[in-house]
């Protein structure tokens, strides 16, 4: 079974995807592929006033993700792939057994990113910016079935993370 997870930066996609393995693990072989892993290098990546511009899909290394799934779904019976991106690679849209796009309020995208000082304090027009590379980029098409829309503003319960594995 291979679970995509998308949705804009801090609305849960990690937590539900450690949620969705530790459940797994109970009764199968699990494997989470997060998608920062794949990122392309520094000096390749494109920038947007004198910033790193993270917000593309571009910055992805799609072909090195995609192998990476051959090689996880050929040892493991349940292959979780999470990230901005999750939705942006039409090969990989067509290989999904199960999709979950996680979504926040923009006022609580603002609030999140406000405090998430992991690479300091972004500037408020790169917010911004990611806000609207979400929209533009990271929203799933309507091909994947079945698609699962969840609220990241509450966490998910343990009655829902198990459904989704069924």
């Amino acid at each position: 079974m291979l679970i995509g997870i998308g949705g804009v930066s801090r609305s849960g996609k990690s937590t539900l995807a450690e949620q969705l393995f530790a459940e797994a693990q109970k009764h199968r072989s699990a494997y989470i592929l997060h998608q920062d892993a794949f990122v392309r290098p520094r000096d390749e990546l494109p920038r947007i006033r004198d910033h790193i511009d993270w917000e593309l899909p571009a910055t992805i290394d799609w072909i090195r993700l995609h192998n990476s799934i051959i090689q996880a779904c050929a040892k493991k019976e349940v292959v979780i792939i999470e990230g901005l991106f999750a939705f942006a690679h039409a090969a990989i849209n067509t290989q999904y057994d199960r999709g979950i796009c996680m979504h926040i309020p923009r006022e609580l995208f603002w609030q999140r990113k406000l405090m998430d000082t992991r690479w300091g304090r972004e500037p408020d027009w790169y917010i911004e910016h990611i806000w609207q590379r979400h929209l533009q980029y990271g929203r799933p098409p309507a091909t994947i079935k079945p698609m699962t829309y969840l609220s990241g503003s509450i966490p998910v319960p343990d009655a829902i993370v198990r459904a989704l594995l069924r």
